[in-house]
């Protein structure tokens, strides 16, 4: 997939702005210790399990689901130094088994040339070990 496109001043603008968090289930709220966290880092999340998010954030959006298995819908959004502002107009569908009570990332891995593919890795501190590509 090709990832390059024109900068944009939205583009630019999400990189500075925080996001919130979103509930991505139904039913009253739950403990952290019983949902799974999902967060982003230069890639935004479109949809999960086919139903589409509200954009919430852009790259620092969080979304709380049930443990079990999901699809998420993943874009580029990596805001990097101008002129390298880098996006995607299609997600890439990504499954992965979610676990209660941890937190997972999406971000973008680089390929040759100008394609990438998303991630999401099970970030526990500092430091974050890949869960699906």
């Amino acid at each position: 997939m090709n990832f390059i496109g024109k900068p944009s001043l939205l583009a630019a603008a999400v990189f500075f702005v925080s996001g919130c968090t979103t509930t991505a289930y139904e039913g009253p709220s739950r403990l952290d210790s019983e949902v799974a966290t999902i967060t982003s880092e230069r890639t935004l999340i479109t949809s999960i399990d086919g139903k589409e998010v509200p954009y919430s954030g852009g790259n620092y959006a969080t979304f709380k689901v049930l443990p079990g298995k999901h699809t998420i819908g993943v874009k580029l959004n990596d805001a990097g130094a101008y002129p390298r502002i880098r996006y995607s107009k299609d997600a890439f569908p990504v499954v992965f088994l979610a676990e209660a009570g941890k937190v997972y990332v999406t971000r973008p891995v680089y390929k040759s040339g100008n394609t990438w593919h998303p991630e999401i890795s099970e970030r526990t501190g500092l430091n974050s070990s890949t869960v699906r590509q």
